[in-house]
């Protein structure tokens, strides 16, 4: 029975181990991937096929009493999971790692700081060395030699970036970009801005303007340098500044342009071929002006050329200096030559043209004065030691500096460009003169020019000495061909000539005797019923000329403006403020532009119309400098930023390099690609590390790092 009864039974054991149409319900579980997302301290071995908990495997594993998520489970389910996490032990090892790599991740952080830090005080550094090279007008090969010093007195500076063919031209344009960043972003939030093109062909050696940018802000009146252009043509003057304007960042260059200010050349007045012709169909400029004070001496040079004494007296310095030079290379008294040498070096002022009118300079006649008996006994008593071939021309030199009329025009030419240098100064040194007081300072100056000079205590003493003295002149024999009488009506007519352009210039200024209404000092305070309509006809007239560009439509409305400005003015306004004219217009311009609009409109046009540049004045001395010292290694681009850096630039220690680094990362893709001996040799460690410290695909810019190899295509 009991036989029978088991295989009874046995067909159905079977159906219930492999039951048709799936598996038991207790066939074993697989791991899913969705809990390690869910879990991230879950882990999965498929060698073993089980689950543990990375964090208690890796502080209990080992240990005798160990618990299935150390040593791995079976046990699939989600609810063996989850009762694992929240368990004490498990809960206190979590906290314990997140609280270690919390750490690790700000220590990663603060290195990664420091490390920025210090790449970014290293740059600061090497950019203020490029600095000092620009501004001292030092040559570029003294770039490693200035990185060497600092590194001896302990400054961190080793590294890279001291390879001075890339880094100072390089660094160079980021300085003068950044400053000509700076400026559009003012010229963006002012009303109005005004040009001034400074002639510098005969530095440069090629028809161009040096071109300047005009404009009120800040309670002050700033002037930059943006660059040269080309002054070919009218046309090709106004084509060039709208290419230079727009390619800084001034989508519309004329838009806000509201004076022209030149120095008077052919090519900048108002005829068919002219600037302001061309530059009507483009803008209409409401005011223009042809004179720059800076340039009188300039202009008289021009003048003074057709004169035959002139010429002569010019062509004689031309070629004593010359001759000097000459003789400097063929014997051995170099430094008595050397000595004489320094008063005009002809190597400085080879740029120029006609070298022959390089004489026609204050400094230059000044110092042949002051240095004639010095060049006369020199040449005298080494005449027998100089070279055969150069004595005729030493004899011939001595001759005509012996010339008592020679010395008479030297000495009078020498007075006519110290009046002309004191005139210059007086109105273009400083913004104390009101622009529309230097008309007058002109035609001052043409009306006096003559009694100063002519009867003079200097000039009038050279001619007794040569009258009285026949034959020697400060203890030298000299020739008796001087004829006073003829060089006093010679010199009378020199003289007009040069009063004659004074004069003209003073007429072509007439433009800024308009805005005198302007000006407090000219108001008549001591009178209220004088006070209350002085100005208002004035306004009228001013406002129907400037109508393009006035905030009010209607003359009435410049008039109710102008009475309630002058009232404010008066009872407002410090008395100290309204003494400098200018300084007072950007005061008034940058604070109260919404309240009187069309008076600060005015304003602005009286401040910025002026051939008083102190600005464009040391623009060109620095061109003539930067020349000078640099015309063997003076490219387009290295002129430019040499320019813009040394005119726009303030003293060394007064620069703030932070913002120039800022504009370096955020623009420089790669760095230079040259290293020193030290990065070479480094590089080798460098190659298996290529995550760089910080993420910067989307940042524009790469992590300096003095250890990271690289190079970099400079911005342009």
């Amino acid at each position: 029975k009991k036989q029978a009864r088991l295989s009874t039974d046995l067909p159905h054991l079977c159906a219930a181990e492999v039951p048709k149409g799936g598996t038991s319900k207790d066939c074993k579980r697989r791991f899913r991937d969705a809990w390690k997302e869910a879990h991230t301290w879950l882990r999965y071995e498929e060698v073993k096929d089980t689950m543990y908990c990375q964090v208690c495997r890796e502080a209990y594993f080992g240990q005798e009493k160990c618990v299935p998520f150390v040593e791995g489970t079976t046990n699939f389910k989600l609810s063996v999971i989850q009762k694992h996490e929240k368990t004490s032990a498990h809960q206190r090892l979590l906290n314990k790692s997140e609280s270690e790599r919390q750490d690790v991740a700000q220590s990663t952080k603060t290195k990664k700081k420091e490390t920025e830090r210090e790449s970014r005080s290293r740059l600061a550094l090497l950019f203020k060395t490029v600095y000092q090279i620009q501004v001292s007008k030092l040559s570029f090969s003294q770039f490693p030699v200035l990185i060497s010093q600092q590194i001896q007195n302990g400054v961190p500076l080793k590294g890279r970036y001291t390879n001075h063919h890339h880094v100072v031209p390089g660094f160079s344009k980021y300085i003068a970009m950044s400053m000509i960043n700076d400026i559009i972003a003012d010229v963006h939030q002012v009303e109005h801005f005004g040009i001034v093109l400074d002639d510098v062909s005969e530095v440069t050696g090629a028809k161009q303007d040096a071109v300047y940018i005009t404009y009120l802000k800040d309670c002050r009146k700033i002037t930059k340098h943006l660059g040269l252009i080309s002054n070919t043509s009218g046309v090709g003057i106004v084509v060039s500044l709208v290419e230079m304007l727009a390619k800084y960042g001034l989508p519309f260059p004329f838009e806000k342009l509201l004076s022209l200010t030149t120095d008077g050349r052919d090519v900048h007045q108002a005829t068919n071929e002219g600037l302001e012709s061309a530059l009507q169909s483009e803008a209409p400029v409401l005011f223009s002006l042809h004179c720059l004070a800076h340039k009188l001496e300039s202009l008289v040079r021009l003048a003074l050329r057709e004169h035959r004494e002139v010429q002569q007296c010019c062509n004689l310095l031309h070629r004593l200096f010359s001759f000097l030079r000459e003789l400097r290379k063929k014997t051995a008294q170099c430094d008595d030559i050397s000595v004489l040498l320094t008063i005009v070096d002809i190597d400085e002022i080879a740029y120029l043209p006609n070298l022959k009118w390089f004489a026609l300079n204050t400094n230059v006649l000044c110092t042949v004065v002051e240095k004639w008996s010095t060049i006369v006994v020199f040449l005298v008593e080494t005449f027998e030691s100089i070279d055969r071939k150069l004595r005729l021309e030493a004899s011939e030199i001595i001759a005509a500096l012996k010339s008592s009329t020679f010395l008479a025009y030297l000495h009078l030419l020498k007075d006519v460009f110290c009046r002309l240098q004191e005139l210059q100064s007086r109105i273009s040194n400083s913004n104390a003169l009101p622009s529309y007081l230097v008309c007058g300072e002109l035609t001052s100056a043409s009306s006096t020019l003559l009694d100063q000079v002519l009867l003079g205590p200097h000039l009038i003493h050279v001619m007794q000495e040569l009258q009285e003295k026949s034959g020697f002149f400060q203890g030298i024999s000299v020739s008796t061909d001087f004829d006073i009488e003829s060089f006093q009506s010679d010199a009378e007519e020199l003289c007009h000539k040069i009063s004659y352009h004074l004069s003209l210039l003073g007429s072509e200024t007439s433009t800024t005797s308009k805005f005198a209404f302007l000006d407090p000092q000219n108001w008549p305070v001591d009178s209220r019923s004088l006070l209350a309509v002085y100005g208002i006809q004035s306004v009228r007239d001013l406002s129907l000329e400037m109508d393009s560009v006035l905030h009010q439509r209607y003359s009435t409305d410049a008039v109710q403006e102008w009475c309630s400005f002058k009232s404010f003015v008066i009872n407002s306004l410090a008395p100290s403020l309204r003494r400098d004219f200018v300084k007072f217009s950007a005061a008034v311009v940058s604070r109260f532009s919404r309240l009187y609009p069309s008076i600060c409109t005015m304003l602005t046009a009286a401040a910025l119309l002026s051939p008083s540049c102190e600005v464009a004045r040391r623009g060109f001395d620095e061109l003539c400098q930067i020349k000078a010292s640099r015309k063997n290694m003076l490219t387009d681009d290295t002129l430019w930023q040499t320019m813009v850096i040394n005119i726009n630039g303030v003293p060394l220690e007064d620069w703030d390099p932070d913002p120039v680094v800022d504009f370096w990362l955020k623009t420089s893709l790669r760095r230079p690609n040259h290293r020193t001996k030290e990065a070479g040799e480094n590089r080798s460690c460098v190659q298996g590390q290529q995550p760089p410290l910080l993420d910067s695909s989307g940042l524009g810019f790469s992590v300096v790092d003095g250890n990271e190899p690289g190079t970099v295509i400079f911005w342009s």
